[in-house]
Order: structure tokens, then sequence, then C-alpha cells
């Protein structure tokens, strides 16, 4: 159990930059012996509470003994978006689906797409990403499943 530290440049009032904050996106890793490596993640839409529940309660009922090889779950990936509950972060308005591959010297929401793709997704051999329709939309459920172009990933 831990967090991955977003880096937030802090102002003062006169606009000088006066050190660095930093917003916590959390995560958990569970390994047990040999076998597959698993993302789950949820929250790439701060306002998709769903997946974030289901991720949550798997956190606390999920033993060590129930896994073989590495599960990494990323319960609210888009961390600032999950606190404000929106879709999009208030830090900068980004939508974390369309900021792949990122930019680790990017805007926050480019650095959390950068880590997740150049940190978690080399770590495991499958990722499945929960998204659900937020309070306005009712999506019947279904599962989209996609294989990347590159075989290497």
């Amino acid at each position: 159990f831990g967090y991955f530290r977003l880096p937030l440049a802090v102002h003062d009032r006169s606009g000088d930059d006066v050190g660095y904050s930093f917003e916590a996106i959390p995560v958990v890793t569970i390994r047990n012996g040999e076998g597959p490596g698993v993302l789950l993640m949820a929250g790439s839409h701060g306002n998709e509470y769903e997946g974030q529940i289901i991720l949550a309660k798997l956190i606390r009922e999920l033993r060590v003994e129930d896994v073989r090889g590495r599960i990494i779950i990323l319960p609210g990936a888009n961390a600032p978006a999950v606190r404000a509950d929106r879709r999009n972060s208030p830090l900068d308005d980004g939508n974390l689906n369309r900021k792949f591959p990122g930019d680790p010297d990017g805007d926050p929401t480019s650095m959390i797409a950068h880590l997740i793709e150049s940190e978690l997704l080399t770590r495991v051999d499958y990722a499945i990403d929960l998204h659900s329709g937020s309070l306005s939309i009712e999506y019947l459920p279904c599962a989209v499943v996609a294989r990347p172009s590159n075989p290497g990933r």
C-alpha cells in the first residue's frame, strides 16, 4: 500500500515558485510467487465511481495467498479528478484517456499517463481499465478487449 507522488509547483502570491507539493496517487501491489502481472485501474475519469468502488473492495478483501504472480491496483488513476469528483483533472482539465503515452515533463495529467505507460504497463502482462457512465449515463455491462499493434507491448 502506498502512493505515487505527482509533483505540483507551489507559488506564493507574487507568482514565485516557492517549492514543490504533490498529489498522492494511491497504489497497491500484491505479489506472490510466479505468474502473470496484471494492472487493474479505475478513476481515469474521476466521476466514474463503479470501478473505483470495485477496486477499493478488492483491495480490502484480496489476500496474498489468493494471488499467483503480481497485481498492481490503481484505484484512482487520475487522483486529482477523483478528489474533485470531476471527469477531468481540475489541475489542467486533462482527460487521462486522451493523454497517452504521456510526457514526464508535461502537464499533471500527461505525467500520470507517462507513469502508467512507462512504469506500470511495462511490468505487467495484462491491463484492465474499468470505466462506467458517471451520473448521467447508464451503460450495459460490456468488455472491450484490445491487443496492441506492437506484439512487444
